[in-house]
């Protein structure tokens, strides 16, 4: 699916592997995709560019988790969407409990596919 004008998502892996081929696949389906290796240059990507509509963050990283780096973007951008990867079934269980979007682990471009189009048909998540 290709996406016009591009939605901009910031995508969030300490594995660098899994952040340059998930970025290189959201490339070509027509996303336009910032990179953070850290939550930390993760947060001063988002402070510096106001187009980020989309956080795609592995959960379980150094320093702070997905949810936390989450919720620090929203203070700067009040209506990012979330989005978390994890391979750890219980965090994915509690996340989506508490109604945030999940991709398991190990990933399959269909389903980060079809989250982050879920995502990006809802307004902004109201938590």
């Amino acid at each position: 699916m290709r996406h016009a004008p591009a939605i901009k998502i910031l995508v969030v892996d300490d594995h660098q592997e899994i952040l340059q081929i998930v970025a290189r696949f959201l490339r070509h389906e027509g996303f336009d995709v910032l990179e953070a290796h850290t939550p930390e240059i993760a947060i001063s990507a988002c402070a510096s560019d106001t187009d980020v509509q989309i956080l795609l963050s592995d959960y379980h990283m150094p320093g702070l988790n997905g949810l936390e780096l989450g919720l620090a973007l929203r203070a700067l951008r009040p209506g990012i969407r979330m989005v978390f990867m994890t391979g750890d079934p219980a965090t994915e269980s509690n996340l989506r409990s508490a109604g945030f979007y999940c991709v398991p682990k190990p990933l399959f471009f269909t389903d980060v596919l079809n989250v982050l189009n879920q995502a990006v048909k809802t307004p902004r998540q109201e938590i």
